[in-house]
């Protein structure tokens, strides 16, 4: 076979594939491609959907524009108040490598081992913390979320540093 004939054969071959190709296009239209009219578009009906299908979707999470939340990785978490009353209440975190240590206390009770790494895991979901936030909004942010009352904190102490080297240090007399 000459070469002539190769491209001659391969030309037919492209054209015949063409004529049988739909391509779609943004608009939900499908454009059909002939050899004889390759600029003719075919629209075709898009489906929409029917009574019931609509309702299933489930509803999308709103979420908060230009907030980058840290909560999920925290690897290491300290927080500290010492209250009006005299006494004080601490929450340790710690994540390195596969290892995770917490420690919770109040007062004369302490938390450790895995009883505290799961309670600082569910406290530490709910933190949303970004660089957004004001120290003050950070505070009560966080008081609020360790239920703690604002009016009772005499010294407030927070350290946290995420994966990415982001940190954050407060420490505040009230």
């Amino acid at each position: 076979m000459t070469k002539r004939k190769y491209i001659g054969l391969c030309f037919s071959f492209v054209l015949l594939l063409v004529s049988f190709l739909t391509v779609e296009t943004n608009t939900g239209y499908a454009e059909e491609i002939s050899p004889e009219n390759e600029e003719t578009p075919v629209e075709e009906p898009v489906e929409e959907p029917v009574g019931d299908k609509e309702e299933e979707k489930e509803p999308e999470e709103p979420q908060e524009p230009d907030v980058t939340d840290m909560s999920h990785s925290i690897i290491d978490f300290e927080l500290e108040v010492e209250l009006t009353d005299g006494s004080e209440q601490e929450w340790e975190y710690s994540k390195k490598r596969n290892k995770i240590k917490a420690e919770i206390e109040h007062g004369d009770d302490e938390i450790t081992g895995e009883e505290a790494v799961k309670a600082m895991e569910d406290l530490l979901v709910k933190v949303k913390i970004n660089e957004n936030m004001t120290e003050e909004a950070i505070i009560a942010h966080l008081l609020e979320v360790f239920q703690v009352n604002q009016q009772d904190v005499k010294k407030f102490e927070f350290k946290m540093k995420c994966e990415n080297g982001d940190k954050i240090k407060i420490k505040k007399k009230m």
